[in-house]
């Protein structure tokens, strides 16, 4: 039996997520993935953001429609600042905490974690 749940925000680091997101989003039949693509300016109907234009490794600018635009491109976000969304800091530049968790046979094998606890 699984402890009583609390109020966590589990993290692995950034090279392994994007590998684990790619390898699961490949598994859906309309999944491409475009490496090398460098997000240029957002796209937008009326007031609503409706996908993104994007400058791949050839140079050549392309857009690409979408139903929903996440900014998942990091701590200095282009497609945040495109947006005009500001980040709100939480005062600290680095988050550490080491300790050991009970592994339980529904774990992945090479599960890790870390953990932040809100205010």
């Amino acid at each position: 039996m699984l402890p009583e749940p609390f109020n966590y925000v589990a993290l692995m680091p950034q090279a392994r997520f994007l590998t684990f997101m790619a390898a699961e989003a490949a598994k859906l039949p309309a999944f491409e993935i475009r490496m090398g693509a460098k997000v240029t300016d957002l796209v937008n109907t009326g007031n609503r953001t409706t996908g993104v234009r994007y400058r791949d490794s050839d140079r050549r600018t392309h857009d690409l429609g979408a139903a929903i635009v996440v900014a998942c491109d990091g701590r200095f976000s282009k497609v945040r600042h495109l947006a005009a969304m500001t980040p709100t800091s939480l005062g600290a530049t680095t988050d550490l905490l080491w300790f050991k968790l009970p592994r339980y046979h529904l774990d992945p094998p090479d599960a890790d974690a870390g953990v932040y606890f809100g205010r």
